[in-house]
């Protein structure tokens, strides 16, 4: 549902599951024999520069397995073999209350080429909570981007329930905002 150019939120379940990189092909190659592919978004590579405060609410909230959970990030998404992409990218800002989750979601008004080689300290991604704060969305007073995680997903369908199931893999940080963890390398998780 969509209200103006914001998606409205809606409450959906969600339940993630942790597995070692290295099963992933085994896993897709089981699902594509039970499951159906997403007919909208089958595949490709997600990236997101995520948001926290100074002293990392957002990254507590999550260590500490809170009830409560916020996260606030840009996102766009590149062709599997990462050579082309979205010329959209949208913030979402997802709220969880136990399994249950709602996201809002609006296009940023960066393209993904800009944000994929935008320094993450550079103060033009400072705008991007600015417009989240004008369509009414209550943030803390000051949101710096953090990181950038990359990722590949592959998205199916269980035909009898329509549940949808998604396999994350080859997750990666390839940037960090040095101004908020000055002494991380970039690698592979």
């Amino acid at each position: 549902m969509k209200k103006g150019n914001i998606e409205k939120p809606r409450a959906e379940h969600e339940t993630k599951y942790v597995f070692n990189n290295t099963f992933a092909p085994i896993l897709i190659n089981w699902l594509k024999l039970r499951c159906q592919p997403d007919f909208k978004f089958p595949f490709g590579v997600i990236s997101s520069i995520y948001y926290d405060t100074k002293d990392w609410k957002f990254l507590g909230e999550k260590i500490n397995s809170d009830y409560l959970k916020t996260k606030f990030r840009v996102r766009w998404y590149e062709s599997l073999n990462g050579h082309e992409q979205g010329e959209k990218s949208f913030v979402e800002v997802k709220c969880k209350i136990g399994a249950t989750r709602e996201k809002i979601r609006f296009e940023s008004g960066f393209s993904g080429k800009q944000l994929s080689e935008i320094n993450l300290s550079d103060p033009r991604l400072l705008a991007v909570q600015n417009k989240a704060k004008t369509k009414g969305i209550r943030l803390p007073p000051s949101l710096y981007p953090a990181f950038q995680i990359r990722y590949k997903r592959f998205r199916f369908v269980e035909p009898k329930t329509r549940c949808r199931i998604c396999i994350d893999y080859d997750i990666s940080a390839p940037r960090v905002n040095l101004q908020m963890l000055p002494f991380v390398k970039p690698q592979f998780l």
